[in-house]
C-alpha cells in the first residue's frame, strides 16, 4: 500500500458520548434511535460503520447521501447524529469520538482508536499501486524502488496528512 486515510467517526456536540466506549455505550442504551451518515451505500465508511454494528451488537440507522457536501451541515445541526470526518471536529462545531483506525491521523493524535472499545476492529480506505499479473520481476523491483523513494520523501508525508491519509508502505 502507499497510503492509508484513518476515518475519525464525529458526531454533533450535543451527542452523549466523548470516546469510543460512551459511542458503544449509547447505542446500545437506545437501539435504532441513533442515526449515523455516509457519502453512500458501501463506501468503506459504511461497512466500517456496519462491522462497529455486526461486533457491538448495537443498531444506528444508516443514512446514505450522494456524496460528502450535505452531510456534516446535516450533522451539525442535527438532522444526523454522526459520520466521518475532522475538519469540523477541529473547529469545534463537531465532537470527534474516534478513530476507525489504530493508525494516529495527524492533527488528531488525542483522539482513541475505536478499537480501544471493539478490540480487532480497523478500518481504513487504502491506496495501492498494482501492476498486471505476470510483470517481470525486475520491472516491479524497479517500480518498488521509485514507490519507495516518492513516499519517503518529507514533503509526500506532510501532502498526505493534509489530505488525512498517512504512508502505509
Amino acid at each position: 500500500g502507499l497510503f492509508k486515510s484513518p476515518l475519525l467517526i464525529v458526531a454533533g456536540n450535543e451527542f452523549p458520548a466523548r470516546t469510543p466506549r460512551e459511542l458503544v455505550e449509547a447505542l446500545k442504551a437506545r437501539p435504532g434511535f441513533y442515526s449515523f451518515a455516509t457519502s453512500g451505500v458501501g463506501t468503506v465508511q459504511h461497512l466500517g460503520f456496519e462491522m462497529l454494528k455486526g461486533q457491538t451488537g448495537t443498531f444506528a440507522l444508516h443514512i446514505p447521501y450522494r456524496g460528502a457536501a450535505q452531510i456534516v451541515p446535516d450533522v451539525i445541526s442535527g438532522v444526523v447524529r454522526a459520520t466521518a470526518g475532522m475538519a469540523q471536529a477541529k473547529a469545534g462545531r463537531l465532537r470527534a469520538l474516534a478513530l476507525m483506525s489504530n493508525d494516529k491521523l495527524p492533527g488528531a493524535e488525542a483522539i482513541a482508536p475505536l478499537s480501544s472499545a471493539v478490540p480487532g476492529i480497523d478500518v481504513a480506505p487504502r491506496l495501492f499501486l498494482l501492476a498486471p499479473a505476470g510483470t517481470p520481476g525486475p520491472v516491479l523491483d524497479r517500480l518498488g524502488e521509485a514507490a519507495r523513494a516518492v513516499m519517503g520523501a518529507p514533503d509526500m508525508a506532510q501532502a498526505a496528512a493534509l489530505q488525512g491519509a498517512v504512508p502505509d508502505f
